[in-house]
């Protein structure tokens, strides 16, 4: 038995021991729970929230500390066995609400929850509550730590309220608008930017630009972030985007970084132009400036264009070709081409600023020294801006009439020659035979002895005679219709031919003949005309020297023609008899008939070569050009 009793008590010990350790843990559970009876108002009316003591069964308030009355207007004893109901601003923050939640803390869950509350006066307002379980004087209760939030929640809808004016301010702008943070994720786009790349916004916000741009494109919209946020400011650049029409468009970034309040980069900031239109556009007006250039560079006669101040603004090639290491652009077109200090008489220029019409003018053209070297012909048009229609400078066309006017004055001079010619050709007949007649009878009577002593008076008159036949022939040769007996004829041999006569004269007026023919083609002539033509050429010359000068004849082939030439060493043509040579009956010679070169200029013309003159105080050159024969 009392092995028996004795394993018994044996066994009892053991039992209590094991539940004095139960009692023992569940103390320090307790401790852990419970708050010292001496501490508790103390700890209540220390905090700085408000703070409910609730029953768990009824979730009734059965002790409050002192801040219940700052925020709620009550005393602490007033509200003893409130319902949190009462406090509160009404359905959906009903008691049956608060029971769930306090009966989930009071189960170990703590809960954390914003209400709206109602004060003594009835106002509402915001707060956060805490609930969790207490054990106060060994009783099980749930504290509710409640904290006025009212003005976080004002200005938190102030900021949703701002947020959305915001987000609508960025909807009415045209072009698309996005922000990302600092590390590159969005946070916000406009309607815009949502059509441009096809995703609605919540497709956008959180997402990287790999999340949104194929891989070559966010490599480079990324790179360029990442430039932006190390060097924080402005950034613009143009880059090419995969728009979602399937197309690549031409785009605009502008972006900025924004700071957070520390002073630190907390994102950017970016808007998107699209500028496929005017790259288009501008590569058109491109295209368009090229045709324009080429076609006003193709023009071969010079084309400028002037301000109202008559500044060059801009030339053509060729324009640039006749003045070459001269600059031009900015220059007075006045000093630049003409050569003069103020504007020029005539100037059609001035015409067009002052009527806004075109204008034509022929203007001489001047060496720097003032000399002139030939005549132009000065079209000026008016320069009008589109859009504003006014008057921005002038269209300067120029055009070389040198030649022209020298083959109208050369075309007026042959029409000339030709009339005498014809009219020679009409009259010689009916003259040259009463003439034929008159001298005949004077030889007969001049060989009569009774008539010897009046010999004299007869030569004379047969030799004037003479002489007025002669000009008659002249006359005939200036015809255009003259008949031509045109034969293979080697210049050279022509006046190799006239040489002896020629030096003869030469050398009874104490003058020198010089002579260089090079080895020249034949060429189609009439030998007969060609010789006069060297003679009335060569007796010119040698009228113009004094004693002792020296009279060259040339003949050589440039090949596209031959070309022979006499050289004087008189004292040149005067300009103002220069336009006049070739023109029927004018001379400077006291017994010349001005028919000389005349005929000369008619011989030239049915052979189909034209004469050139350069003249000088050293000198005049007479050039025959024979083309085409």
């Amino acid at each position: 038995m009392r092995g028996e009793h004795g394993l018994k008590d044996e066994d009892e010990y053991k039992c209590r021991e094991e539940l004095i350790k139960e009692i023992k843990r569940l103390r320090e559970r307790i401790q852990q729970l419970e708050v010292p009876s001496s501490d508790y108002r103390d700890i209540l009316d220390a905090s700085n929230d408000v703070i409910f003591i609730h029953d768990i069964k009824t979730g009734k308030i059965i002790d409050a500390n002192q801040k219940v009355f700052e925020v709620y207007g009550y005393q602490p004893g007033e509200i003893i066995q409130f319902s949190t109901e009462a406090l509160s601003a009404g359905t959906p923050y009903t008691q049956d609400l608060v029971l769930s939640f306090i009966k989930k803390a009071a189960g170990g869950t703590p809960q954390t929850f914003e209400w709206m509350g109602r004060n003594k006066k009835g106002d509402v307002f915001w707060v956060d509550v805490s609930l969790k379980p207490v054990t106060i004087n060994g009783r099980k209760r749930v504290m509710a730590t409640v904290r006025d939030i009212t003005k976080y929640k004002n200005d938190e809808v102030a900021l949703k309220e701002q947020l959305h004016f915001l987000q609508l301010l960025i909807n009415t702008i045209p072009n698309p608008v996005f922000y990302k943070d600092a590390q590159g994720l969005f946070r916000g786009c406009n309607t815009a930017f949502e059509q441009l790349v096809g995703l609605p916004g919540e497709k956008i916000v959180g997402k990287t630009s790999h999340d949104i741009y194929p891989t070559d494109f966010a490599d480079r919209y990324s790179y360029m972030d990442n430039l932006l946020f190390r060097e924080p400011g402005i950034q613009a650049y143009e880059s090419p985007f995969p728009g979602r029409d399937g197309k690549i468009h031409n785009i605009l970034f502008n972006k900025a970084t924004y700071l957070s309040t520390d002073g630190k980069v907390a994102g950017l900031v970016g808007v998107i132009l699209d500028i496929t239109e005017r790259k288009q556009a501008e590569a058109a007006l491109r295209n368009n400036e090229r045709f324009l250039n080429s076609i006003f560079d193709s023009i071969l006669d010079p084309f400028t264009i002037i301000d109202k101040d008559f500044n060059i603004i801009r030339i053509n090639s060729k324009t640039e070709e006749l003045f070459k290491n001269t600059p031009l652009i900015g220059e007075k077109c006045y000093k630049a081409f003409h050569y003069s200090p103020v504007i020029c008489e005539d100037c059609p220029s001035l015409k067009t600023l002052k009527t806004g019409l075109a204008a034509h003018a022929i203007i001489p053209k001047k060496a720097p020294g003032g000399e002139i070297f030939g005549w132009e012909e000065h079209y000026s048009y008016p320069f009008v801006d589109m859009i504003t229609n006014q008057l921005n400078g002038i269209i300067i066309y120029v055009r070389d009439i040198t030649a022209k006017l020298g083959v109208e004055q050369e075309m007026a001079r042959l029409e000339r020659l030709n009339l005498i010619g014809e009219m020679a050709a009409g009259i010689g007949h009916e003259v040259r035979n009463p003439m034929t007649t008159v001298r005949g009878f004077l030889q007969l009577l001049g060989g009569k002895k009774e008539c010897a002593r009046y010999r004299e008076f007869y030569d004379l008159m047969i030799e004037e005679l003479d002489r007025a036949n002669s000009i008659i022939s002249e006359f005939l040769s200036l015809a255009k219709n003259r008949a031509v007996d045109l034969r293979p004829v080697n210049l050279n041999s022509v006046v190799n031919t006239l040489l002896p006569l020629i030096m003869a004269d030469a050398t009874n007026l104490d003058k020198n003949i010089k002579t260089n023919l090079k080895a020249i083609p034949s060429i189609l002539l009439d030998e007969k005309e060609i010789r006069q033509l060297i003679l009335n050429l060569v007796r010119n010359g040698l009228e113009a020297m004094s004693p002792g000068g020296s009279l060259s004849i040339k003949t050589y082939s440039d090949g596209t023609g031959v070309i022979m030439s006499v050289e004087d060493q008189g004292e040149g043509i005067m300009p103002e008899h220069l336009s006049k040579i070739g023109t029927p009956f004018f001379t400077t010679k006291e017994n010349g008939t001005g028919l000389g070169l005349a005929v000369c200029y008619s011989i030239a013309a049915r052979h189909n070569a034209s004469i050139k003159v350069d003249t000088g105080p050293n000198g005049t050159t007479f050039s025959v050009v024979f083309r085409g024969s």
